[in-house]
């Protein structure tokens, strides 16, 4: 068991540093995280209802489609890190430019 962690360890080491180098996106990476994230839960959830415990609309479809929902918290994250450096951009912008940019996109 030491060496599956160890080794999970350094290969999710490894495709980090060859995916969060490049600036294409944030899709792939992300999946990284996501996707032991909505495994746990559907395990937690597959717990449940082996207990007999009753779970949520949400929690049922976690645990009957993990890998979709890891892939809809993946494009929810990239397209929230693209909201933001455009917020970062936005806010560096002084007002005469931004009322170009308002202008032309608005009215």
């Amino acid at each position: 068991m030491p060496l599956m962690v160890g080794t999970g360890t350094m290969g999710s080491l490894a495709m980090q540093d060859t995916y969060f180098k490049k600036t294409a996106g944030t899709f792939v990476p992300s999946m990284f995280v996501t996707v032991p994230i909505s495994y746990f839960l559907a395990g937690a959830a597959e717990a449940d209802v082996r207990r007999k415990k009753a779970i949520s609309k949400f929690d049922n479809f976690v645990r009957k489609h993990p890998f979709l929902t890891a892939a809809g918290m993946s494009g929810t994250l990239s397209t929230g890190m693209r909201l933001i450096k455009r917020a970062e951009l936005l806010s560096k912008l002084d007002n005469n430019s931004l009322n170009v940019i308002y202008n032309q996109l608005i009215l």
